[in-house]
């Protein structure tokens, strides 16, 4: 894929590999690079909480001397990210709460 910041500059290769993706285990892995990242490690997580679920993000970036303006890149990317990435959740738990109560209706 190509890939441009905010589509100001020139269209830089980069590549994403899905090292693992567990519907179980609620777990993303992928291993990217391109565009000046040597290499950029994402975890993604679900986590059931009492109150509904914690999305939680690690990455690792190597990018030389740039990786502290990845690091912020990042911090700036997954922060609006979240509030999405939260409604999605919140809209699934909702379609599978009323999938249950119609399920458990005597027909």
């Amino acid at each position: 894929m190509q890939v441009s910041l905010f589509g100001k500059l020139p269209p830089q290769p980069y590549f994403m590999e899905v090292l693992e993706c567990d519907d179980e285990a609620m777990i993303l892995r992928s291993s990217e690079k391109g565009a000046g990242v040597k290499s950029w490690r994402h975890t993604l997580t679900v986590e059931p909480q009492q109150s509904g679920s914690r999305l939680r993000d690690v990455i690792e970036i190597d990018a030389g001397w740039m990786s502290w303006a990845f690091a912020l890149w990042a911090r700036f990317l997954y922060r609006k990210r979240h509030e999405p990435r939260v409604q999605i959740l919140a809209d699934m738990r909702a379609k599978r709460s009323e999938a249950e109560l119609s399920d458990s209706e005597p027909p």
